[in-house]
């Protein structure tokens, strides 16, 4: 819902006991960073600033109780088998209504063009969203890859940063395509 509670739950995952989070870090190092606490909550910090909760066209689909679709498992009889996954967010456009769901995807790649291509087409995503229209009895329109690049880029200018460490592709699909998926 807001940075601060985003920072603190990151930060309870990840902190050993005893341990501090320096959240100064120095940008003028022409060395990658290495994985860390301090990476990992300057990061999330730019992500917000990149991408402001306020500014985000859509909601969290909520159940019949009001709890959010977040990180949600399902399990799908699929006739010889059962289909299982794990749903990071469904959520609701504001202005047209139509239920996406949002995948979070860290990586080691660049984040590029040919990053992007490989989630159109992609049966992850794909059956992600015939689990949500199992679930809700609506179909998704795509899924939208939020994509996180937390390792091997330089420190430096904080723009060029955000434009590097940070890219969201949609990822749309028939339903003829899920049907077909299904």
């Amino acid at each position: 819902s807001d940075i601060d509670t985003c920072l603190k739950a990151f930060i309870k995952r990840c902190r050993i006991s005893g341990s501090t989070i320096d959240l100064e870090l120095d940008l003028s190092s022409n060395s990658d960073q290495q994985y860390s606490i301090e990476w990992g909550t300057w990061l999330l910090q730019r992500y917000f600033e990149r991408f402001p909760i306020k500014d985000e066209p859509w909601e969290v689909v909520r159940d019949h109780e009001g709890k959010p679709y977040l990180e949600m498992g399902f399990a799908i009889d699929a006739g010889d088998g059962v289909f299982v996954g794990k749903i990071d967010q469904i959520i609701r456009m504001k202005d047209t209504g139509d239920v996406w769901i949002i995948d979070h995807k860290t990586t080691k790649s660049v984040l590029n063009d040919k990053f992007g291509e490989r989630w159109n087409p992609n049966n992850q995503m794909t059956g992600y969203l015939w689990g949500v229209h199992e679930l809700l009895g609506e179909m998704p329109k795509g899924a939208i890859i939020n994509a996180f690049r937390s390792y091997q880029f330089k420190r430096g200018n904080i723009e060029d940063i955000k434009a590097k460490a940070f890219m969201r592709i949609e990822s749309r699909r028939h339903p003829d395509e899920v049907n077909d998926r299904a």
